[in-house]
């Protein structure tokens, strides 16, 4: 029996719209409290929208959000004011990473990892932030790929892609320099707390995608996109309601990697069985209990070879 796939619905993508601004307002609203109890309320309310708007922001990347493109680009860049995650950069960059995953030199996400771990001194450094729930690998991450022109320059294909990319970052650029020229102070009551507990969480949660599962090297050969990318992904659970209503969906990776223009919204409806299921809980006991060695470099040094 041929699966379903549903697509966009503006009526969908409206009410949730409409539900997040409203929830995110709530939680500004809060946050600018000068009672302590009520600011940390907002700013655990506000922690948890980022994550709703970073699924937005994805939905609207892979054109799933609305019908219309260019709703997706409106809506997609304010979730980027949200989450500080260049929208147009990230768009790009993400788009290319559905179509190499498993191919470790044309992945973008995973090309920028060295073949060879890196010396003693670095992955120390690297595990004891991982300890600590530091979040490197986030930041990282995104100062090298997203905010980076260079790097952004060398990945992206065409010069529309680039001015767009640009675009993105100038945008955010502004917006937060607004606020730090204006009202420094309200930007830390707003996102002082907020953004650092979005980014601790957001390293257990990023790297559980791909780390520590197979990845292939081309060997200098010219190589298809994989059709299959279940055993590329994996999909962490922390329970219906959580899942649903704060990261929507975002962590349903295997399934979203099958059918990428389903918005986050509807991929809980589609029944598929991922290879590598765990719990949130699962993950990161026995992902911190890795060194950064073990965990980040069999996806480089030890990458399977293609038939």
């Amino acid at each position: 029996m041929a699966i379903r796939i549903p697509g966009p619905r503006n009526s969908r993508a409206l009410v949730s719209l409409m539900l997040l601004l409203s929830v995110t307002a709530g939680g500004i609203f809060l946050s600018l409290n000068s009672h302590m109890p009520l600011w940390v309320l907002g700013q655990m309310i506000l922690t948890c929208t980022m994550w709703a708007w970073f699924s937005v922001l994805h939905s609207c990347g892979h054109r799933a959000y609305f019908k219309q493109q260019k709703m997706n680009s409106i809506v997609g860049h304010l979730a980027s004011l949200i989450t500080f995650v260049p929208f147009f950069s990230w768009k790009h960059h993400h788009n290319l990473h559905h179509r190499w995953t498993g191919w470790k030199e044309l992945d973008p996400s995973s090309n920028e990892t060295p073949d060879e771990p890196l010396p003693v001194k670095w992955t120390n450094f690297f595990d004891l932030c991982w300890k600590l729930w530091l979040p490197i690998f986030s930041l990282s991450h995104a100062m090298t790929n997203f905010w980076n022109p260079i790097r952004m320059n060398q990945v992206l294909p065409d010069r529309k892609r680039r001015i767009q990319s640009l675009f993105s970052q100038a945008l955010i650029v502004v917006y937060i320099g607004s606020f730090l020229l204006l009202e420094p102070v309200l930007f830390l009551k707003i996102y002082g707390l907020s953004l650092t507990l979005f980014l601790v969480m957001s390293d257990p949660v990023l790297l559980s995608q791909h780390i520590a599962l197979p990845v292939y090297t081309t060997e200098s050969q010219v190589v298809k996109p994989f059709k299959d990318h279940n055993k590329f992904c994996r999909t962490i659970t922390f329970g219906k309601a959580i899942d649903r209503m704060v990261l929507l969906n975002f962590n349903l990776h295997s399934v979203h990697h099958e059918y990428p223009s389903v918005a986050h919204y509807d991929l809980h409806t589609i029944s598929y069985e991922p290879a590598h299921h765990v719990s949130f809980t699962q993950w990161v006991k026995w992902s911190k209990s890795q060194s950064v060695r073990d965990l980040i470099w069999p996806n480089g040094k030890n990458g399977e070879k293609h038939a």
